[in-house]
């Protein structure tokens, strides 16, 4: 073999090696490239997936606080119904032409010769308070109304709200 085709096999060695050298990268860089997508891939899922549930946790929470501002606002305005029927009620009471009436008689009940009778209000439209010694005895309408909110609210509460499923 002569120099020449020594130096040919030579070059067609280092060729073939430097063939199956490309083609190695381009497989190793095909592979690392794959990897890369896979990864970008399984990242943007889970990063998806993520942005999924705390969307939903935060529309769930929004639903939520919804729900209670409603059980609070209903439960604001039904209050405001019930003061306002004991207002009503009140203004009914007072300008109820026996009330003058009922007041005479709730201080000859509760009242003695030696007690003390106060009328609330102009033209008694409050009620009385009789106080005999040391005690007081608080009969203005408010007071009334008051105890009878008291003791009747859990039934009327009850009547006027029952819920319907």
């Amino acid at each position: 073999m002569g120099a020449a085709a020594l130096v040919a096999r030579i070059v067609g060695e280092a060729e073939a090696r430097a063939v199956r050298v490309i083609d190695e990268g381009n497989r190793t860089a095909a592979e690392i490239g794959a990897r890369a997508r896979a990864e970008a891939e399984r990242v943007r899922s889970e990063m998806t997936a993520r942005a999924k549930r705390e969307a939903e946790t935060i529309l769930e929470r929004t639903r939520s606080r919804v729900r209670i501002d409603l059980r609070q606002a209903r439960l604001v305005a039904r209050w405001r119904a019930i003061d306002r029927i004991f207002a009503l009620a009140a203004e009914r009471i007072k300008h109820d032409p026996r009330y003058p009436e009922r007041l005479e008689q709730l201080a000859r009940q509760y009242g003695t010769a030696d007690a003390n009778v106060e009328r609330k209000g102009e033209r008694t439209r409050g009620g009385l308070i009789v106080r005999q010694g040391s005690k007081t005895l608080d009969l203005s309408v408010e007071q009334i109304l008051g105890q009878v909110r008291e003791e009747y609210l859990p039934d009327l509460a009850r009547r006027l709200f029952a819920e319907t499923t």
